[in-house]
């Protein structure tokens, strides 16, 4: 988790890390949730110091969210809320003041309430980068369930591609090899950001010239045109995209004025 803030004086924004824990067990919302306020509350973090909290688009953080949020009420709903909360203050008070000695010896029995005990999370707002990262990899799926010709080129050619990414993470003679006819690095792609496919099927069609070599002498499956060809124009079609995320993936320069524009 991290913080990010405008300075008041110079208008930067400024970033820190807040932490970075071990998530133990299933990472189902209810324990998203109290892990996100006990964060908070380990660094004095109030509901009113939070602007927004931005997450991914993963369902139990929308989860989480949409349960435990915020609510963005009125100012006379607030007022109210205030009211009535002053109310029942008075009312807990003069309670107190005619409960018997035997009523509150019972009650002490029970721990008080605390403020961390109300588990409530601040305005919520979703990555519109990772946003942007699932439109590509949900339009694929889509082509691929409508088209088989399509499938059959797409799963054949990020097969091949795939063989060698895994080969050349698991085994260093592999990155000697492909460093040794290529002339570059290997290089392997993120599961979960689609951004890091489209740079490392980049990085093959750099070296398209000589992938097939390596993929023999590593005794993988070669590149069919057609498979080169199809990859090629998977680039080319997701160019706008990859730009679009490399541009909004920023931490210094990149503000909420900036997305629409980057969209149109």
């Amino acid at each position: 988790m991290t913080v990010h803030w405008i300075d008041p004086t110079t208008f930067e924004r400024n970033i820190s890390p807040l932490a970075c824990r071990r998530f133990k067990g299933a990472h189902i919302f209810d324990k998203i949730v109290e892990l996100i306020i006990d964060i908070h509350s380990e660094y004095d973090l109030r509901l009113p110091k939070i602007t927004k909290t931005v997450t991914d688009n993963g369902s139990n953080m929308v989860k989480a969210f949409k349960i435990f949020g915020k609510p963005d009420l009125p100012d006379s709903d607030c007022a109210n809320i205030l009211n009535v909360n002053e109310i029942f203050d008075k009312n807990n008070e003069q309670s107190n003041d005619d409960m018997d000695e035997d009523e509150m010896s019972i009650l002490k029995g029970f721990p008080e309430a605390k403020d961390s005990d109300i588990y409530q999370l601040p305005n919520h707002e979703r990555c519109a980068t990772h946003t942007l990262h699932l439109i590509p990899s949900r339009d694929i799926d889509k082509a691929r369930s409508n088209n088989n010709s399509y499938r059959k080129v797409h799963d054949a050619a990020m097969a091949k591609c795939r063989a060698v990414w895994n080969l050349c993470a698991r085994s260093p003679k592999a990155c000697e090899i492909y460093l040794e006819i290529t002339g570059k690095s290997p290089t392997s792609p993120c599961p979960t950001r689609w951004n890091s496919y489209y740079d490392c099927i980049t990085d093959i069609l750099k070296v398209q010239e000589t992938i097939n070599e390596v993929l023999r002498k590593l005794g993988l499956a070669v590149l069919k045109e057609i498979e080169v060809q199809f990859l090629i124009e998977y680039i080319n079609t997701s160019k706008p995209i990859s730009e679009a995320i490399r541009s909004l993936e920023g931490d210094k320069e990149t503000f909420y004025g900036c997305l629409q524009p980057e969209l149109y």
